[in-house]
């Protein structure tokens, strides 16, 4: 759906900006809060967009600033990565995203029932896939590339490993000039330096590395998953 954010939304905040200090209300929303989650009534919601199989998102609005976000509650049983979360979300009252190619994350954490939930900016233009399927003649592919390399260099380097890099994850900052960032962290995974680990059957089958395809659930894989 044209205008897929990135991430997220929820009840303990675990880091980030935006929520009132002991995670109170600040201001209230529509419906009694995102999705019926009374600790995110500070936000507006604008629309829901379609949903996954890991949670429910909403593009929402700030009512202070006025700042498009997107918030994102994962289901039940859906356990998301808290090392993860961590390392690609602002560190608290930062006003500074981690990297121009990364998802900026306002906060993450926990609501009260368990589930896990994200903050983050909104990316009106969608997502890469999208752009594909409107055609690359006009679009600098050397310089989609370099951003999207650099994006997962940063997060390689805080030993993040996405394990579903796709057309669908890189979403459009803006058009003109293109600017690309990388983002849905539901299957990431924190690597411990210098080892990797077991797929678990992570990823999307069409961007999956072919050794992983012979043994997905036995195969130790790597940052270069993230490379294929």
């Amino acid at each position: 759906e044209r205008g897929r954010g990135a991430s997220e939304g929820g009840g303990r905040t675990r880091r980030g900006v935006g929520a009132s200090e002991g995670g109170g209300r600040t201001r209230r929303g529509v419906g009694g809060g995102v999705g019926g989650f009374p600790f995110l009534d500070r936000f507006e919601i604008v629309r829901q967009l379609r949903g996954g199989a890991e949670a429910d998102v909403w593009v929402c609005r700030v009512p202070d600033s006025g700042e498009s976000c997107v918030v994102k509650v994962y289901h039940f049983g859906v356990e998301a990565d808290a090392e993860t979360l961590a390392a690609v979300t602002r560190g608290p009252g930062s006003v500074e995203r981690l990297h121009p190619a990364v998802v900026d994350t306002w906060e993450s954490g926990q609501i009260d029932d368990g589930r896990w939930y994200e903050v983050a900016e909104f990316c009106e233009d969608g997502s890469l896939d999208e752009l594909r399927a409107d055609g690359f003649c006009d679009v600098d592919v050397e310089g989609l590339v370099r951003q999207v390399a650099g994006g997962l260099r940063f997060l390689h380097g805080r030993d993040v490993v996405l394990r579903d890099v796709k057309p669908e994850n890189v979403f459009v900052r803006s058009l003109m000039p293109l600017d690309l960032v990388v983002g849905d962290f539901g299957v990431g995974r924190v690597q411990e330096r210098g080892l990797s680990y077991r797929t678990g059957g992570a990823g999307t089958l069409a961007y999956t590395p072919p050794e992983a395809i012979i043994d997905s659930h036995l195969l130790s894989v790597s940052k270069s998953w993230d490379m294929w």
